[in-house]
């Protein structure tokens, strides 16, 4: 029988997972690797190419798809999520099998549209999550499917790893630059590796998810997607599940474990010794079940490279045996579709999950005070409240200092905070917080707080305030017309307010509004980039009718936008 004839798109020199699905296709030889458009790159993707012995290496994928109709039969996927949906989409639509990395995509969306596609061609179309080829998750499958451990009532998964427990994206690791980049993979923990520990769920209990929720946390300070998850499941047949992802789970390597418990027992997996299946029977007698099936003799361990092998092995089977049907003693639940598979709809399942699990982002809105207290602070609290809502943030209001430790949030905003309103652990935690990407936003009295710390005054809001005379009506000149929150103003922007005069002119800022009085032309608003991170300040909004200005509000959206980086 001859060989697949493959062509791979990205996993070009350097790359992890490109060299993994090589070898997987080398371990059976039904494969044969005679193209590559191995890098986004195009240079890097011809000398990748050479380097690997490539013979037809092409510098982008699309030149790949045109020239190579009617050479090849499949193409391989192995790019960031970012580009999955079109390169497998231009694919299918040119005639090739495809076989995809996960995740599927990178939005709900595209997992639609690219499902749509996938099942209205003939082509094969499959997808490589890796644990579901080990033999004893296999065999597990099995066993649950015959009864072993009668009714299944609870599936409980976890998949742990420590790698992003601290943020090596600030230093330019590459892996971690694209999986921590929402741009590029569309969500962190959750679609990076919770998409492996749902698919598992699934596969060997063979029931679907029907409605979730989920606990969805970034721990490490900046980080701009996810990095540890919980999520309940409600699954047909009437199973519960959960499931535990993390990526800041500080020494662990690649920590995936398997429990189903049923009415009569429980079978358990774990890939730290994966040619293994623990079962238990009701009064805790344990059985060890040793792995039988695999390329090497009995107690030759089936590890990492064989797994992703066996997905391989059963494309090759649909490929070169029309229906593909592996035996009832070799287990399976293939993550491939052909044209009416009513299966299809199960490789959506986890984008689903992930939409409707992942929490709002969140602000909090700080307004601790020391010294004087403005009565404007229910008002702006009220008001800033509802802006935060309608950018789809959830809103929290405090003046309990140590909640800027305690909460998870995106966004901090300092109302009218007066006096020395932080310990030094909390200063130290705000300061770590904005230069690792987060987003501050001072309203007002902002700049008459923490005088005693410098990193607060000198970068983070960049002035003090020194004093300020009677509530009068001013002429504000806005200096950026085209900034988000103040390309909206009329110029001059005419209202009343109380009209700070501060210690100097804000450092390393960028000015937005300026006024003129007797007391000198000054800023009343600016911008600073602190890092990785950003702060927005206004000097407006000491009396409570500012909190009723449409002009004012959308001002203050437009800073909290801007910060936030939307």
């Amino acid at each position: 029988m001859s060989k697949i004839r493959v062509a791979m798109v990205g996993g070009g020199i350097g790359g992890f997972i490109g060299e993994i699905h090589r070898m997987a296709m080398r371990l059976d030889g039904r494969y044969e690797l005679v193209a590559g458009a191995l890098s986004s790159d195009p240079e890097r993707a011809i000398q990748s190419g050479q380097e690997l012995g490539i013979a037809r290496p092409y510098s982008t994928w699309q030149e790949l798809l045109e020239a190579e109709q009617g050479k090849v039969q499949c193409i391989s996927i192995v790019t960031p999520n970012d580009s999955h949906a079109e390169i497998a989409t231009a694919a299918i639509q040119s005639g090739f099998h495809v076989i995809l990395d996960k995740p599927m995509t990178r939005t709900l969306d595209e997992a639609k549209a690219l499902a749509e596609i996938a099942t209205s061609e003939s082509q094969m179309f499959a997808m490589t999550y890796t644990y579901t080829g080990y033999p004893m998750i296999r065999e597990m499958k099995v066993r649950i499917a015959n009864g072993e451990i009668g009714s299944v009532r609870n599936v409980s998964v976890s998949y742990r790893q420590g790698w992003l427990a601290e943020s090596i994206e600030n230093e330019g690791q590459k892996q971690a630059l694209w999986r921590t980049n929402p741009e590029i993979c569309g969500a962190g923990a959750l679609g990076d590796i919770g998409s492996h520990a749902e698919q598992l769920a699934r596969f060997v209990t063979s029931q679907s998810i029907q409605s979730d929720r989920g606990d969805v946390h970034t721990l490490v300070i900046g980080r701009r997607v996810d990095d540890h998850a919980l999520v309940q499941m409600k699954m047909s047949g009437g199973v519960i599940g959960d499931l535990l992802v993390s990526q800041v789970s500080t020494g662990e390597r690649n920590n995936v474990e398997i429990k189903v418990y049923g009415d009569k027992g429980a079978l358990a997996w774990s890939h730290a010794e994966p040619d293994v299946l623990t079962g238990l029977e009701q009064d805790g007698k344990e059985h060890r079940y040793q792995c039988a099936v695999n390329r090497a003799p009995s107690g030759h361990p089936a590890g990492f490279v064989e797994a992703f092998a066996n997905i391989y092995r059963d494309c090759a089977d649909v490929l070169q045996g029309g229906e593909g049907v592996i035996s009832e003693h070799e287990v399976h639940q293939r993550s491939i579709a052909k044209s009416g598979d009513p299966n299809m709809g199960r490789a959506l399942i986890f984008l689903c999950l992930l939409a409707s699990c992942t929490t709002p982002k969140q602000m909090v809105i700080f307004s601790k005070t020391e010294g004087f207290r403005h009565d404007s602070i229910r008002d702006g609290a009220a008001a800033i409240t509802t802006i935060g809502q309608d950018l789809g943030y959830q809103v929290i209001h405090t003046e309990t200092s140590s909640d800027v430790v305690d909460i998870d949030y995106d966004v901090i905003v300092f109302l009218s905070t007066t006096g020395d309103v932080l310990n030094e652990t909390e200063q130290h935690y705000l300061q770590q917080f904005v230069e690792n990407g987060g987003a501050f936003v001072g309203i007002h009295a902002a700049t008459n707080c923490e005088y005693e710390f410098d990193w607060y005054i000198d970068e983070l809001v960049g002035a003090k305030f020194d004093f300020h005379r009677q509530i009068k009506e001013l002429d504000v000149d806005v200096i950026d017309e085209h900034h988000a929150s103040t390309g909206h103003l009329p110029n001059p922007w005419t209202r009343t307010d109380e009209w700070y005069v501060y210690d100097r002119h804000p450092e390393d800022a960028s000015i937005l509004l300026e006024i003129e009085d007797g007391d000198g032309r000054r800023p009343i608003a600016w911008t600073k980039q602190i890092n990785n991170g950003r702060s927005w300040y206004t000097g407006g909004g000491h009396t409570k009718e500012s909190f009723y200005e449409p002009e004012f509000i959308e001002h203050i959206k437009g800073g909290i936008i801007w910060a936030g980086g939307d």
